[in-house]
């Protein structure tokens, strides 16, 4: 009885670790799921922007910009990024 009572104490313990560390790690992901939300809640408005910028370009500027024979290097760079 005594054996089993020793091997039921370490595996409690070993099983205390296995929460403690598990705990922590709970801590440890919390705080980084609260950052992550709040550096959503920043990028959030400048993406709406972009979209929002973006369904703004004219189809047919871009077509006569395309056609253009002498275009700006500038205009060249953003034409690409489109």
């Amino acid at each position: 009885m005594k054996i089993e009572n020793e091997k039921a104490a370490k595996k409690e313990e070993e099983v205390n670790n296995v929460k403690f560390n598990c705990e922590a790690d709970k801590a440890k992901i919390t705080i980084e799921k609260e950052e992550a939300y709040r550096e959503l809640a920043q990028a959030l408005p400048f993406q709406e922007a972009a979209v929002k910028a973006g369904d703004s370009i004219d189809v047919n500027a871009i077509k006569s910009l395309r056609n253009s024979q002498k275009v700006a290097d500038a205009i060249k760079i953003v034409m690409d990024a489109v």
